[in-house]
């Protein structure tokens, strides 16, 4: 599309007669993709020359912060380099026999323009500098363009003056920002670097939300802060801030013109949805298996992390995790997914399912086995455990503290040979609470 105005107009008064166009300069040309430029100039009669087009047949040419001097006493042709670099050039037009500018701009230009072109008689009014992009989404400036004229002097002298010169530089920018990735609870950060001979820079930093075709200012607030300094941070923003583009203008002592830093993208990702489940059960005794299993959308998991009571399960690393009776506890489950975003699932509890049997195992069994009864959560009992032969006779009893339901209290006969055995469970007094049988082979 068409520059911003189209055309720039530069009126000139007090030409003598016999003046030439010497050099017409650009200063601060920035665009994205030069070769699609064309750059035209057209005098007070309307005549047209073509300072810049079809550079390199549309090869990637970078300007950023380029002066450009036009002259027919230049060496070369602007060269179809990247990036584009400052300097005194032919004027430019390759792979194009005419080019025609949008309306209101002139109709044609010669292939191979000079600015002998303009021969006069009439140079003083307005010239007009005429800018298009030949293909949309690219961005660029001009930050001033002049033409400086030849003429023959009048054979006067002014007398001499002492004349104050004030030369303020314009900033460069030294580091452009960066695109920038983030998860929806992470934060952003856009930074430029740029430096400055005399004076102060000032920042503005600007967001697009419709791919760069419009910016507005950024403001500090909400999600935003340092919207006036070099870096830009943006906290825990929402995925619907994906693909924003932004851009920071830069501006130094008047009467230089500001500059844009690149323009660069937020990709916002966002946290997983983790959910996991128990099956088949969710309350466990002894001999009883249970499965925790996830879910993670939208993005497919990287990594797992199991926790049990707040605790994490040492191991315990994939998507699934089975569970007897002395897994019993709160579980949750954090997960990475691919793009780094970290979010842990719903609560799960495995609790114990009251019983009044008797659970020993293995049985039969080689003399070596545990014996579980049921025990409510919470408490601490103390618990007996004495073991009667064949014939009737004790060999053996234990004590045991139970600190949870179901607690393992492990036993070994394998001194006693083989046989069948009575295995008496009892409180701290010797008070039977119930027998199981043992088969050692």
């Amino acid at each position: 599309g068409t520059a911003t105005p189209y055309p720039s107009p530069l009126v000139v008064a007090g030409l003598p007669a016999g003046a030439s166009v010497s050099s017409v300069q650009l200063v601060n040309f920035n665009h994205t993709w030069s070769g699609d430029v064309d750059i035209a100039l057209t005098d007070p009669n309307g005549k047209a020359v073509m300072l810049l087009s079809d550079l390199g047949n549309d090869a990637l040419v970078l300007a950023t912060n380029v002066n450009l001097t036009f002259s027919d006493a230049a060496a070369a042709k602007v060269p179809a380099t990247s990036p584009m670099v400052s300097g005194t050039y032919l004027c430019t037009n390759d792979g194009a026999v005419t080019d025609i500018m949008p309306a209101p701009g002139p109709t044609t230009t010669v292939a191979n323009p000079t600015l002998a072109t303009f021969n006069g008689p009439l140079w003083n009014g307005t010239w007009n500098l005429w800018i298009n992009d030949q293909v949309g989404g690219d961005l660029g400036n001009v930050g001033s363009w002049s033409i400086t004229f030849k003429y023959p002097t009048v054979g006067c002298t002014s007398p001499p003056r002492t004349v104050v010169v004030t030369v303020n530089t314009q900033a460069i920018i030294s580091t452009q920002p960066v695109n920038t990735t983030v998860c929806t609870d992470k934060v952003a950060t856009f930074n430029v670097v740029a430096s400055i001979g005399l004076g102060a820079i000032s920042y503005r930093w600007m967001v697009s939300t419709d791919n760069g075709n419009t910016y507005n200012n950024v403001n500090d607030g909400g999600v935003y802060s340092g919207a006036t300094t070099n870096t830009l941070t943006i906290t825990a923003p929402p995925v619907t801030m994906s693909g924003y583009v932004y851009r920071c203008t830069l501006t130094g002592p008047a009467p230089c013109a500001p500059i844009f830093s690149f323009f660069r993208i937020l990709t916002v990702n966002p946290l997983p949805t983790v959910v996991i489940t128990a099956s088949p059960y969710t309350r466990l005794f002894p001999g009883l298996i249970t499965t925790l299993s996830s879910s993670v959308s939208p993005f497919a998991a990287a990594t797992y992390t199991w926790y049990r009571d707040g605790v994490v399960v040492l191991g315990a690393n994939a998507a699934t995790l089975s569970r007897d009776v002395d897994g019993l506890g709160d579980y949750t489950l954090k997960v990475t997914d691919v793009n780094g975003c970290t979010n842990t699932s719903n609560l799960v509890s495995l609790k114990d399912s009251i019983s009044s049997n008797c659970f020993l195992y293995p049985n039969p069994n080689k003399g070596k086995f545990q014996v579980r009864y049921h025990s409510a959560a919470g408490n601490v009992l103390p618990r007996s455990v004495t073991v009667y032969d064949g014939k009737g006779t004790r060999v053996l009893t234990q004590f045991f503290t139970v600190v949870a339901p179901y607690a393992r209290m492990d036993l070994d006969l394998t001194r006693y040979g083989k046989g069948v055995f009575w295995v008496e469970i009892g409180d701290l007094n010797g008070k039977r609470i119930i027998v199981c049988r043992a088969v050692v082979d």
